[in-house]
């Protein structure tokens, strides 16, 4: 028997997923993130809060952490999506409550009021086609960027988002303790931001205001010293030691 995932959305809507063999390694919280339906995993999948919760309508699932297994009854069995695998050669029939699912679409306060004069000396002078500028604020759940004009100030064109870093932890504590578990981690979360983040938002910015990116003169950004370490790539781990 094929492996199959039944999923009921917060919607109504339902998808059926076919499980690749190496799946069944995986969390199901990390297999359905792959499938394109990450969960609110705040506590980095440490299995430290409910955030991932899901409820198995059918079906068997097992414990990452053992051999146990839950089977769902006539009411739903809800359980943690960090914490279960699904069975091989077992069909699932699983519903994500909307408090479970992590959007995609924001509303994400992206509107300032500039209460200083525009600086007669831009950090970076407007040279030819070279005129605008990016400014872009990382901050631990959302990041915003606007397109400006560095001539006159004036903002072309804003976008923003959720900082995707967070399918690894909602707060820094925690993407610092992820950092701290290996290496590679570091890297994972530079990707996040700035691959998975930053770059598309820039990109809808530009998308946005019409104008050729090759105008683009600088960047300044701004974060937490530990959002901009990981922007960087730079193991903030030391920063989580008292």
């Amino acid at each position: 028997m094929k492996m199959k995932v039944d999923l009921v959305l917060p919607d109504g809507s339902e998808e059926t997923l076919i499980p690749e063999p190496g799946d069944v390694n995986l969390s199901v919280s990390e297999f359905l993130a792959r499938r394109g339906h990450p969960l609110n995993t705040r506590c980095n999948q440490r299995g430290l809060c409910r955030g991932c919760t899901v409820r198995v309508m059918q079906g068997e699932v097992k414990s990452r952490l053992g051999d146990e297994r839950f089977s769902a009854d006539g009411a739903g069995l809800e359980i943690k999506a960090c914490e279960i695998q699904l069975v091989r050669g077992d069909r699932v029939r699983m519903e994500i409550p909307a408090r479970s699912l992590l959007a995609h679409a924001p509303q994400v306060e992206d509107e300032y009021v500039i209460r200083v004069p525009v600086g007669q000396r831009p950090l970076v002078e407007p040279r030819g086609k070279h005129d605008l500028g990016i400014a872009i604020d990382i901050g631990t759940t959302t990041v915003v960027a606007l397109l400006t004009d560095l001539r006159s100030g004036t903002v072309l064109a804003r976008a923003s988002g959720y900082n995707k870093q967070m399918k690894h932890g909602d707060n820094v504590l925690t993407r610092i303790q992820y950092c701290h578990e290996t290496p590679e981690h570091v890297q994972q979360l530079k990707e996040a931001v700035a691959l998975n983040t930053i770059r598309p938002l820039i990109e809808r910015a530009v998308d946005r205001a019409g104008i050729d990116p090759g105008r683009i003169a600088c960047f300044a950004v701004a974060g937490n010293t530990t959002m901009l370490h990981l922007l960087a790539g730079v193991d903030p781990t030391s920063m989580g030691i008292a």
